[in-house]
């Protein structure tokens, strides 16, 4: 069993973000180089091996990954599952559940 099955089978709601590999591409050249508040400050983005590696994976993500997920939730489906197609979407996800917060 893969760790993607154990999640979901462990999950009460899956939030699969399917934004378009282009938008996200486009983020991660952009934040390229630049300190992340998420990283532990002795770790350094590199454009190396690595990184190259990433990318690929996630231009591959639609071949390989994405049917693997819609597979599982369809192996799952009790489970919530939201397919959210955009960054705008994403953001407004966001917003509503942090003014649910206050």
């Amino acid at each position: 069993m893969s760790t993607l099955e154990l999640r979901f089978e462990k999950a009460d709601l899956i939030i699969f973000l399917d934004v378009n590999r282009l938008v996200c591409m486009h983020g991660v050249l952009k934040r390229q180089g630049k300190k992340r508040s998420d990283m532990p400050h002795y770790l350094e983005e590199r454009f190396n091996i690595e990184f190259l590696k990433f990318i690929k994976g996630l231009w591959d993500f639609p071949r390989e990954r994405k049917r693997a997920i819609i597979s599982l939730h369809k192996a799952y489906p009790e489970k919530q599952f939201f397919v959210i197609g955009s960054r705008r979407k994403m953001n407004a996800l966001l917003e509503c559940w942090n003014n649910k917060k206050q």
